[in-house]
């Protein structure tokens, strides 16, 4: 549930201002084809880190950070922490969640904006399944037909979809 993580992060930061925030989120990239193409856990984090943006305190943007597993699509039935240790042990986890919090600790130290550093990652995913399906798979997705899995085309870019959204709020 995202739907408190603003307010969590805000009272750890009112304890001790200067502390690393880190929320992990699934990273479904070996669901992709199941999932149509949808990263729910990745997704997640990009709506729940929109909630950090301009109009946060500076606090929360430069101490709130993610932290996922870096999944691939030949990890079935991987997708966050816990099953990484079951999956890959618990040595090769803690390897995995140590370089993990160093990058997040890079991307605080650098000041990199978190949620474009999410969007990003999810841009890829989708791009690589996209470009992962045959033609026909492709020309589907683009242009579903009646009945199909997808209720709309298929938009590569996450990026695309948010600014699709925010012109239609017409903030103006």
């Amino acid at each position: 549930n995202t739907l408190n993580l603003v307010e969590i992060a805000q009272r750890i930061l009112d304890v001790n201002k200067d502390a690393l925030v880190l929320i992990a989120y699934d990273n479904d990239a070996s669901v992709l084809r199941d999932k149509l193409g949808v990263n729910a856990g990745i997704e997640t984090g990009c709506r729940a880190f929109a909630e950090f943006g301009p109009f946060a305190t500076p606090e929360l943007q430069k101490n709130v950070r993610t932290i996922s597993p870096p999944v691939l699509e030949t990890d079935k039935g991987i997708s966050d922490w816990n099953d990484v240790v079951v999956g890959k042990g618990m040595a090769k986890a803690v390897e995995m969640f140590k370089t993990v919090m160093a990058d997040a600790a890079d991307r605080r130290k650098n000041n990199v904006n978190e949620y474009q550093y999410l969007v990003d990652i999810y841009d890829a995913q989708r791009e690589n399944f996209f470009n992962s399906l045959s033609k026909e798979e492709q020309n589907e997705y683009r242009n579903p037909s009646e009945g199909s899995k997808l209720k709309s085309p298929y938009v590569v870019k996450y990026s695309t979809i948010i600014a699709e959204k925010v012109k239609d709020a017409n903030f103006s």
